[in-house]
């Protein structure tokens, strides 16, 4: 089975040649690596064409391409529309992949009946070197991937004809464009199979990743995002309770970081057209957000009954 691995790149000379050795070392062939540059102004196409020069062959083709317009998402799915793979993952520029993922992929997805989904759990590498497997709820709950982002860009294994007709990915979103991509596909209520063998890669956390950024410093950069999944689940209660318990979470992030305007400015939108008793609720869970904050948002979905 030909699998397409697309990767965006911005400036990531520091860490692409790491990311790409990565990427030749899978153990799964035949395999297509699509690398797209997003107006890189560093030696970043420079690493990519050597990348290329050196290990293209008949089974690993890489593909070297260019997008214009600005954001991971865009570039995503320019390497999105030149995948010829049954299956595509994308993967980011500056984390590691692990050598045997996408054969054991594979193997899920053909023991499967080759689903929409294969979603696997990662593991996430912190500064100073401290790791933690990415919290996550396997499910297909939306309301779930609101308030807990199961469904992160290297968790999803897609049916490449599936994540076609789903659009792709949303250009207009610059951040937490896999977030926004999650509730989406889950609304299209796809077949999701889960790889429980091990816990894969090393997702790293950094100044420059957008993983790492402060909350205050990325509200207005998230707002897209935000916006358009409130359109995706307009029609749905318990989603728009969680978008709000979403938005609450963020707030109090931002609060703890010493943003207490900002922050209060985004509760009131979540506390905007709220009935009283949810109202109550809502600013309980604000007050616990801001002030403790520990697994804020898990605690919400799990006390989500007592909003209705």
């Amino acid at each position: 089975m030909l699998v397409t691995i697309v990767i965006p790149y911005l400036n990531r000379a520091a860490f692409l040649e790491k990311t790409l050795a990565t990427v030749q070392q899978q153990t799964h062939r035949p395999l297509q690596a699509v690398l797209v540059d997003n107006g890189s102004q560093d030696a970043s196409p420079e690493i990519c064409k050597a990348f290329s020069e050196k290990y293209n062959a008949e089974d690993f083709e890489v593909l070297l391409l260019q997008e214009e317009k600005a954001g991971a998402a865009s570039a995503r799915n320019k390497g999105l529309a030149a995948a010829k793979g049954e299956y595509v993952y994308f993967f980011d520029s500056d984390d590691k992949m692990s050598p045997d993922f996408i054969s054991d992929a594979v193997a899920k997805a053909r023991a499967c009946g080759l689903p929409d989904i294969v979603a696997a759990q990662t593991v996430v590498t912190f500064p100073g070197g401290r790791k933690r497997p990415r919290r996550i709820v396997r499910s297909a709950s939306i309301p779930a991937q609101i308030l807990t982002a199961t469904y992160p860009t290297q968790s999803l294994f897609l049916r490449t004809d599936f994540m076609k007709n789903a659009g792709g990915w949303n250009g207009n979103v610059f951040r937490w464009d896999d977030w926004e991509l999650g509730v989406r596909l889950l609304t299209l209520h796809p077949k999701i199979v889960w790889l429980k063998k091990k816990k894969y890669h090393r997702i790293y956390q950094h100044p420059a990743s957008l993983t790492g950024a402060s909350a205050s410093a990325t509200l207005n950069c998230t707002r897209p995002a935000l916006e358009a999944v409130a359109k995706l689940v307009s029609g749905d209660a318990s989603s728009r309770a969680a978008l709000r318990g979403q938005k609450l979470a963020i707030a109090g992030e931002i609060w703890r970081e010493g943003n207490r305007r900002q922050a209060d400015d985004l509760a009131r939108e979540a506390f905007d057209g709220a009935g009283r008793r949810q109202c109550f609720f809502l600013r309980l869970f604000y007050a616990y957000s801001k002030h403790i904050g520990k697994a804020a948002r898990r605690l919400f979905l799990h006390t989500l009954w007592l909003y209705r």
